[in-house]
């Protein structure tokens, strides 16, 4: 009989050992729901073409300096070899074929986060035509593209809308004319109806070059119908 409290307390220590098991793998399963439905939001709330017009009227009001008038265009496209959920970004001035900057964005989760991979082309004028005929891209392959080293954007949910940013000191490393290591720091704000990009080249510790604002985000609203 003495060693019945022994064994109770042993399967005690087994049922609370399986409830803890349990509770870690019903919170493991709970955070991969919630970033499955933060990347499928994502990817929702991208696409569309965007101007900042609206910034240029207010910064004009204020007496500011106001940003170069430019119209961005966000489309989802289908690249089989290349991956699954992809946009393709094109940015341009406004009243223009003047194109800004082409990049392609690959979707997806990694470490329990949302990540775009952000790649360059190797080839840009091939696909100036993609915001418009985004078909074009079914014939794209991996030497088409260059992926940007470390500017992978990490995706966060911050109240109603989403934040992105890349590791400060690691995408496309450089040098500045004045021989100071330098690198791109890209910041991403998404809402329902708003955009905010900014992109600027820091040091190594993650402060804005001479030159470059501290903060030059760009309000990008979404162009009515679209």
């Amino acid at each position: 009989m003495a060693d019945a409290p022994a064994g109770s307390a042993a399967r005690l220590r087994l049922a609370l050992a399986a409830c803890a098991v349990l509770v870690a793998s019903c919170a493991a399963h709970q955070a991969k729901q919630q970033r499955d439905t933060d990347l499928q939001l994502i990817s929702d709330l991208l696409p569309g073409h965007y101007d900042d017009q609206v910034q240029i009227a207010e910064d004009r009001r204020a007496g500011r300096v106001p940003p170069e008038a430019l119209t961005l265009s966000i489309v989802q496209v289908h690249a089989g070899e290349i991956g699954v959920q992809m946009f393709y970004l094109q940015e341009m001035t406004r009243g223009t074929r003047d194109i800004k900057l082409q990049r392609l964005l690959s979707m997806g989760l990694a470490n329990d986060q949302v990540v775009a991979t952000v790649w360059s082309f190797t080839d840009p004028p091939r696909w100036r035509e993609g915001d418009s005929t985004p078909e074009l891209f079914a014939a794209l392959q991996p030497p088409d593209l260059k992926v940007m080293r470390g500017c992978n954007l990490i995706w966060k949910k911050e109240g109603s809308r989403f934040t992105a940013a890349n590791a400060a000191g690691k995408c496309e490393p450089g040098v500045s004319p004045g021989g100071v290591p330098q690198y791109l720091r890209m910041r991403v704000q998404l809402s329902p109806d708003e955009l905010d990009l900014m992109v600027r080249e820091e040091d190594a510790q993650g402060d804005a070059l001479v030159g470059h604002a501290t903060d030059s985000y760009i309000h990008f609203r979404h162009t009515p119908g679209t």
